[in-house]
């Protein structure tokens, strides 16, 4: 978890875990939390990645450690520093726990689920382009803020887009 200055709290940060011999992280657990505060800092990301898994086909969790604050503080993808092009064009992105995630632009990425009524995925008026058919586990539609974005599933010879 990040530190605090003063009121403002940090960001909790980036962490990528690579299994080179496992396919389970069984009861390894991994926090990047945004630190607590009058005003909080974003939850930072956590990519996670298995032996089976190809590289860059992983999951990035953004988990908001329960936090019930009414700010606008939020998780931005792809982050303003060291972004690299297309990093994120087939990973699965998870938000919960509170989560919020904002685009800061048209995105690529693999597939998308966000748990629980309080986790928040921000449009901004971007698209959010998923490289997997249309299913109904993804989350609902009363986590999205669309801002005149949508969210595209794409796969070879089908189109499903939520607006």
């Amino acid at each position: 978890s990040a530190g605090s200055a003063g009121d403002y709290g940090g960001g909790g940060g980036r962490i990528s875990v690579i299994l080179t011999n496992s396919n389970s992280f069984d009861q390894i657990v991994m926090q990047a939390f945004g630190a607590s505060g009058p005003r909080r800092g974003a939850a930072g990301t956590i990519y996670r990645q298995t032996k089976n898994q190809a590289p860059n086909r992983g999951t990035v969790i953004v988990d908001g450690n329960a936090a019930t604050f009414n700010t606008n503080t939020t998780t931005r993808l792809p982050p303003a520093m060291y972004s690299v092009p297309f990093e994120l064009k087939y990973v699965t992105l998870v938000i919960t726990n509170y989560g919020r995630v904002e685009l800061t632009e048209d995105i690529k990425m693999g597939d998308l689920y966000i748990r629980g009524a309080n986790s928040r995925l921000h449009l901004r008026g971007h698209t959010l382009f998923l490289q997997s058919a249309f299913h109904e586990d993804w989350g609902s539609s009363n986590n999205v803020v669309y801002e005149d974005g949508r969210i595209v599933w794409t796969v070879p010879g089908m189109v499903f887009s939520i607006k």
